[in-house]
């Protein structure tokens, strides 16, 4: 009967595995002359009433440890043009609907303020896959700083307490975002030129030391001429009250030096 088709269904599993005709049996679906259907595996109802298969996919076949799946494929209403219809014309499929999807890469993430972790599929799906928690302790101020902008636990700032973001006080969660600075740039910008001018400054001192007169001189060695008597008087000029003998200079004359 050229009114009558025969149908199989096969499962391919992710290692390119195929099982064949997993119904194992004679599938047939009947048409009435007007294209409409008739029958489902010689099964007829009324019309309105909906024509259907049963198919049940063991663990065996999908050999990834995924559970058994049970579908069931809806042919359309008998006596009607609502699902599967045979005319003389090419084959198309005019509706079709599923409530599941193919496999599809990982795009990405996103994070909202609530702490949901939602993925991004290549093909459109999104599916929360966590919720971040927020931590609090009962004295923040007592943690101990840590380098990188970090703080650890000590013995007086409690232990941590988890929370969801939002609730009992606790703030929301900003995704992508980077910790304002608590340095004053204006206040930097001050200290480093007061740094920067006091050193020019002792630079110019050091400078100006080397360039006095005589700076460059060898120096003399003094002698004392006479053990100190603290009962002389020193002169009227102040000079003190050494007196130095005579030394030689580099051109290898005396350079009486005098009183001291």
């Amino acid at each position: 009967m050229n009114n009558t088709w025969t149908y199989t269904i096969d499962v391919t599993n992710d290692d390119g595995t195929t099982t064949a005709d997993i119904l194992g049996g004679a599938n047939t679906i009947l048409f009435n002359g007007d294209g409409t259907l008739e029958s489902v595996d010689g099964t007829a109802g009324g019309t309105g009433t909906t024509g259907s298969t049963a198919v049940a996919i063991s663990v065996g076949i999908f050999n990834t440890g995924a559970n058994a799946s049970n579908i069931t494929i809806n042919w359309g209403n008998f006596d009607q043009t609502t699902g599967l219809s045979q005319f003389a014309d090419d084959y198309s499929a005019s509706l079709l609907n599923q409530d599941g999807s193919g496999p599809s890469a990982l795009t990405g993430v996103d994070i909202d303020d609530q702490g949901f972790v939602t993925a991004l599929f290549a093909n459109g799906e999104t599916r929360p896959i966590y919720k971040l928690a927020v931590a609090t302790v009962p004295a923040p101020n007592d943690l101990n700083s840590e380098n990188g902008n970090a703080y650890s636990l000590s013995s007086r700032s409690g232990d941590l307490v988890l929370t969801e973001a939002g609730l009992q006080g606790v703030g929301l969660i900003e995704a992508q975002a980077l910790e304002q600075s608590t340095v004053d740039l204006s206040e930097e910008f001050t200290d480093m030129i007061i740094t920067q001018r006091a050193y020019s400054a002792a630079t110019k001192l050091i400078t100006t030391g080397d360039e006095l007169p005589g700076g460059n001189h060898p120096r003399q060695a003094l002698t004392p001429h006479h053990p100190i008597d603290t009962a002389q008087t020193a002169p009227a000029t102040g000079r003190g009250i050494f007196s130095c003998a005579p030394e030689t200079n580099s051109a290898g004359t005396g350079c009486p030096l005098g009183v001291c």
